[in-house]
């Protein structure tokens, strides 16, 4: 069985201030390390930030040119519409022409 003992000498309490400063050394070394893994996850979500905003650049200008495809579709469409009337019409006064006169 260990004896404790009463009194502390200089040498007992000179080895527990090493020790206390040895663990804390370890400590701020461990937290050193922790800011450089929080500075590098900084530098990364700035960066992934930069493609984010370069992607949504790109977006807006696809939605500019999808916005005059679409544009370009609607008048050709409008044309088709005007065309098939206006063949219609053509036809059905060719018809018209045919038919014996009463």
């Amino acid at each position: 069985m260990a004896v404790m003992r009463e009194s502390w000498t200089d040498e007992r309490l000179d080895d527990l201030n090493a020790k206390v400063d040895d663990g804390f050394q370890r400590a701020d070394d461990r937290f050193a390390h922790i800011d450089e893994r929080f500075d590098r996850v900084d530098r990364r979500f700035d960066e992934v930030e930069r493609r984010i905003g370069e992607v949504d650049r790109r977006l807006d200008r696809f939605d500019q040119q999808f916005g005059l495809l679409d544009q370009r579709i609607d008048s050709v469409g409008k044309i088709m519409i005007f065309g098939f009337i206006s063949m219609t019409g053509a036809i059905l006064a060719c018809f018209a022409a045919l038919l014996p006169q009463v």
